[in-house]
């Protein structure tokens, strides 16, 4: 399926939720053939990082944040070690531009758990999620919470104002 993609130059028509799927799915292959060392997935992940990176502002607005996390969690989880600093760096403005509003605890989490995993330290990232999710965190679970704290904690990025006394009661609800 990836080298048809590849092949075809298909991504410009998928909807933002249909490319996230994918990718989501590509980057959880177990199929060790796939991720073999020239395999089509780190050539797949590539061009649909280019793919991200090259889209304006209007066709980013189209994405919601669960289909983002969910392109940058392929990258953060790959074994193929695929980093895409450019896609990570794009999207991290991205979602600093974003309305807190649009955002529920599990997107932050996983936004959040995308960047330490891939071993990505953005601290502008960092710092803005610690605010956006410091106010959601009464709507936040233990899982939440926990890929939260687990984020910040692998970049090594202190954040004062969101692991206070507020956060300690969440965890405790």
């Amino acid at each position: 399926v990836a080298d048809n993609i590849l092949e075809s130059d298909k991504l410009s028509t998928f909807e933002p939720q249909e490319l996230a799927n994918i990718v989501w799915a590509f980057g959880r292959a177990e199929n060790l053939a796939v991720k073999a060392e020239g395999g089509s997935l780190p050539r797949f992940l590539e061009k649909v990082a280019d793919h991200i990176v090259a889209l304006d502002d209007n066709q980013l607005a189209r994405y919601r944040p669960s289909d983002l996390h969910k392109i940058l969690g392929a990258f953060g989880s790959s074994t193929v070690g695929l980093k895409s600093n450019h896609l990570f760096e794009k999207l991290a403005n991205v979602f600093i531009a974003m309305q807190y509003d649009k955002f529920i605890p599990q997107e932050i989490a996983l936004i959040l758990w995308a960047f330490a995993c891939a071993g990505n330290l953005n601290k502008k990232i960092f710092s803005s999620m610690e605010q956006i999710a410091k106010s959601k965190l009464a709507e936040c679970n233990c899982q939440d919470l926990a890929t939260i704290a687990w984020s910040y904690t692998v970049v090594n990025v202190p954040a004062p104002s969101l692991f206070d006394a507020d956060f300690l009661r969440a965890c405790l609800k």
